[in-house]
């Protein structure tokens, strides 16, 4: 697929979007006359893990997630969908083949589909705020006064160096 580039409507118009998930500046003439090469802007990952890049559209310079920009310049939309789908799960693959538009609720059917959302990493030790082991909890269980065993729950909370509502 040939890279195509697509103007960035907003502030001067120097900026263009690309089927494959670029970002760049135009050639243009700069503020006292020169001329000022283009270039392809820096992306970084947003917290989420999405590529995003800085652009000055409305006067003030904004973080734009790229798969968004890719998909307002290149996708038809004829359902108003709110959310882009990356097809294949990577977040980083921006090309125009690799984007749909669709509903929340399609986005999270493609997640759990694809295995991009499961339920066990949520739960226990893969847990990042879990605060017990599988072990310890079976431990806590074999010994709570509530299953025959000789501890209560205050006990076994400082012994675990957890809060009480845990155990």
């Amino acid at each position: 697929m040939k890279e195509q580039w697509k103007e960035i409507k907003g502030n001067r118009e120097i900026y263009e979007v690309s089927s494959l998930g670029n970002v760049r500046t135009k050639d243009r003439e700069g503020a006292r006359g020169h001329h000022v090469k283009g270039h392809i802007l820096t992306q970084r990952n947003n917290s989420n893990g999405y590529l995003r890049c800085d652009i000055n559209i409305t006067g003030k310079t904004k973080s734009h997630l790229v798969h968004r920009l890719v998909a307002e310049k290149f996708i038809p939309n004829p359902d108003n969908k709110p959310f882009v789908n990356h097809i294949d799960g990577n977040k980083h693959n921006n090309s125009v083949n690799n984007l749909e538009w669709c509903t929340r609720n399609e986005n999270e059917r493609h997640a759990w589909k694809t295995g991009l959302k499961h339920d066990i990493a949520t739960k226990g030790e893969l847990h990042g705020m879990h605060k017990l082991s599988k072990k310890d909890v079976e431990y806590i269980r074999k010994h709570h006064v509530r299953n025959g065993g000789n501890m209560k729950t205050g006990e076994l909370a400082r012994n675990f160096n957890v809060n009480p509502q845990t155990i």
